[in-house]
């Protein structure tokens, strides 16, 4: 009983402090092409697919040839996203490289009902560069440096992300 108090008095501050939100980067959250919306994000295990090493950077590495991968995805209401990338093969580990590019055009500036004055389009944007090596048998790990650009109307927000990531065969 105390045991499971302790445990309790522990975890649930944790999860409350851990519930936080937040309105920037949210384009960080959407799935980059079909498939990866398709099985509701369970590749972050797959290392079959470029596009789970978004998520996991130790999905970077491969044994196989070099690979490239371009995606667009339509979305409703004008959201729009790009994805440019590829990863190499060497004997020491996988490089990667990717560009994530989401935008939502005509957007509508007005200061009073009526017509718009004008439109703009919100761009945000993901310049990333991976790595990942097998570190014992069959343990990769992974890890991903990103740079992070958004602007919507005259607002612009940069900064920089690390992944890091464990994959276990």
């Amino acid at each position: 009983m105390k045991r499971n108090l302790l445990f309790l008095s522990l975890v649930i501050p944790c999860l409350l402090w851990a519930q936080g939100s937040s309105t920037s980067s949210s384009y960080l959250k959407l799935p980059f092409n079909a498939s990866v919306a398709a099985t509701g994000e369970a590749f972050v295990s797959d290392g079959s697919q470029f596009s789970s090493a978004f998520i996991n950077p130790a999905n970077m590495f491969t044994l196989g040839s070099p690979e490239l991968e371009f995606s667009h995805s339509q979305w409703i209401q004008d959201v729009q996203s790009e994805v440019f990338g590829g990863r190499l093969p060497f004997s020491v580990g996988t490089f990667g490289f990717s560009v994530v590019d989401a935008s939502v055009a005509g957007i509508e500036v007005r200061d009073i009902p009526g017509p718009p004055l004008s439109s703009f389009t919100s761009r945000s944007t993901v310049f990333q560069a991976s790595f990942a090596t097998p570190v014992v048998h069959d343990v990769v790990v992974g890890i991903s440096v990103k740079y992070l650009y958004e602007k919507i109307f005259v607002n612009e927000a940069s900064g920089f992300g690390v992944d890091i990531g464990t994959l276990a065969a």
